[in-house]
């Protein structure tokens, strides 16, 4: 699946035009992201389903687009990781804020109209997202 998307696995770029995409650099290809519980970071997972006349690749892309031209830029920002589930009829955006307010601020510009690539992603798609908190984590058994 992933030579025909032209996309690593391990593509992580974070949390919307003509969708094309730059290689993944080496840094991002060895980027690790933390996951603790009882962190201080705001995680959000996001759900979208592509609509109709859409593919998976365009939302991904537009997505990872977004990710890297506007929100990583956004004060608070921490990480994010675009996945296209295995199956290919859903991609989920997993993200790291270090706050609420960093959160709200990406709301505020999202409805003021200053993020057109994400709101491109939006548009394009039926997403459905929520806050976290971690509650647990599993490591594999010694």
């Amino acid at each position: 699946m992933f030579s025909t998307l032209n996309l690593s696995p391990l593509k992580a770029v974070a949390f919307a035009a003509g969708v094309a995409l730059a290689p993944i650099s080496a840094s991002a290809q060895d980027a690790t992201v933390s996951i603790a519980e009882a962190g201080d970071a705001v995680t959000f997972i996001n759900v979208m389903t592509p609509n109709e006349g859409v593919t998976i690749q365009e939302l991904a892309q537009q997505l990872t687009l977004a990710m890297e031209t506007e929100i990583s830029s956004f004060d608070g920002f921490r990480n994010a990781s675009v996945h296209i589930s295995r199956d290919e009829t859903v991609v989920t955006n997993y993200a790291q804020w270090d706050s609420e307010a960093s959160v709200q601020a990406v709301v505020e510009a999202l409805t003021a109209g200053d993020l057109p690539e994400l709101g491109k992603a939006f548009t394009i798609s039926s997403p459905v997202f929520h806050p976290y908190d971690v509650f647990s984590i599993t490591l594999a058994a010694e």
